[in-house]
């Protein structure tokens, strides 16, 4: 039996302003595009910080076209910080 998941408390127009979380995208097909452009462009606190794809080039010329994150073939680095080498 599952138990019911507790609804997100919307922010408040008065409530501090947070710093966007930074997300990793995995995968630079259609699917992964559409996210990539949506974590780039339409949701405010949210910032693309890398791609990996294992295509060569893939997540090279999806970071190129959203002009935002690194890129890289290498999944293994994908869940690594900005703050850290790599990404």
């Amino acid at each position: 039996m599952s138990t019911p998941s507790t609804p997100a408390t919307p922010r408040s127009p008065t409530s501090e302003p947070t710093a966007p979380v930074g997300v990793a995208l995995i995968g630079a097909g259609w699917i992964g595009a559409f996210h990539g452009q949506s974590l780039a462009q339409r949701i405010p606190d949210a910032r693309l910080v890398g791609v990996a794809d294992p295509a060569p080039g893939a997540a090279e010329r999806l970071t190129a076209r959203l002009g935002t994150g690194r890129a890289t073939s290498d999944l293994t680095s994908a869940g690594r910080s900005s703050a850290r080498p790599g990404w």
